[in-house]
């Protein structure tokens, strides 16, 4: 199943593509940084062409949230939107540590720079931040009825910037 991730910030883009491989983990197919509002409309209209986007999620402000839903096709404009708030460090290192995000060899370099405060790794704190992919969301079934909404409680660690060092975290990506 084919997803797309938009974050827009502070006059920058960021497209991300990926296919859940499995409900456990997410594959990267395609990440397009923008500079220019004209290329981001652009990109997130080919990428409707050349994949079969099921789910779509965007971060940002409300005028670029009108600009991206005028790019995408009339019958997929169900857009799901995430706060800030929503994004925690701690689920994306954690995802990232278990491979459950799966970044191509040319952006491997952003498990070095998981500190940083890029809108690359804004997108993929967005990924991290949707549970569909791995969490439990598994249909219950008692014979007479399904709950999709049943979740285990996930165990985390919650990691504190003055408790860990850069290098005790960037020993888990070796």
């Amino acid at each position: 199943m084919i997803y797309m991730f938009n974050v827009s910030k502070d006059d920058g883009f960021c497209t991300i593509v990926a296919d859940s491989v499995t409900i456990y983990n997410v594959k990267i197919l395609e990440l397009i940084e923008s500079d220019n509002i004209n290329s981001w409309y652009q990109n997130i209209i080919k990428l409707h062409q050349n994949y079969n986007i099921r789910h779509h999620y965007y971060l940002g402000s409300d005028d670029y949230f009108s600009i991206l839903k005028l790019a995408c096709p009339e019958y997929k404009r169900l857009i799901y939107r995430k706060e800030w708030d929503d994004l925690t460090l701690d689920k994306l290192i954690k995802k990232l540590t278990d491979k459950l995000i799966e970044l191509p060899l040319e952006w491997e370099y952003l498990q070095t720079e998981i500190f940083s405060n890029d809108i690359k790794i804004d997108s993929l704190k967005l990924i991290a931040s949707i549970n569909c992919f791995w969490i439990d969301e598994r249909v219950e079934d008692n014979g007479i009825f399904r709950d999709y909404n049943h979740r285990k409680t996930e165990k985390t660690t919650v990691w504190q910037y003055s408790d860990i060092t850069l290098q005790e975290v960037m020993r888990h990506f070796y």
